[in-house]
């Protein structure tokens, strides 16, 4: 149960009732979330919804057992926390349920590992891992998960995503 959020940029919001969440599992604990909400007059928070934000480690190619799969999303935003501690990707995943199925989508970070620029500062190359798992695709759902700049061991990183458009990238400081 949450009684209050504390938000990217540091402001703390006590909210108007405590909000329960299934996935909130451990008391005393901090959890990454999007919440959706309405500041009241009296200065309380009222939650309109509440999600949990997967926060996603990379780890290296090799460590993937079946290797790196890209299967594609449909890329929406990337964006650096306020407070510099996330960078954060909002997609879309191809959804849909096949009867007697219990597919599911996997998503994860591949480090590719880091290269060095023509100024001497250092870029990790990230990959997104995307396995569809079988999951039918009749439709699309967003979704959001952060990446700890913290566990980013370079002065920027160059995250590479396959998308139904051929995929992009995008590169972000991080120092």
């Amino acid at each position: 149960i949450a009684d209050y959020a504390i938000t990217d940029d540091g402001s703390r919001l006590v909210l108007t009732t405590p909000k329960y969440a299934d996935w909130m599992e451990k008391a005393d604990t901090l959890y990454r979330a999007v919440m959706y909400y309405n500041q009241k007059e009296d200065g309380r928070t009222e939650v309109v919804s509440l999600a949990a934000i997967p926060v996603l480690y990379a780890k290296p190619c090799e460590e993937f057992e079946e290797g790196v799969i890209t299967d594609p999303v449909k890329f929406e935003s990337l964006w650096m926390s306020a407070n510099r501690r996330y960078i954060n990707i909002g997609f879309y995943l191809k959804n849909g349920t096949a009867e007697g199925s219990q597919a599911i989508h996997t998503i994860g970070v591949a480090d590719e590992g880091t290269v060095e620029n023509a100024d001497g500062t250092h870029t990790a190359v990230y990959r997104m891992y995307h396995d569809q798992g079988g999951v039918p695709e009749y439709y699309s759902s967003r979704y959001y998960v952060s990446i700890p700049c913290k566990t980013i061991d370079a002065d920027s990183v160059r995250l590479l995503i396959n998308t139904y458009d051929g995929g992009i990238e995008r590169v972000m400081a991080v120092r």
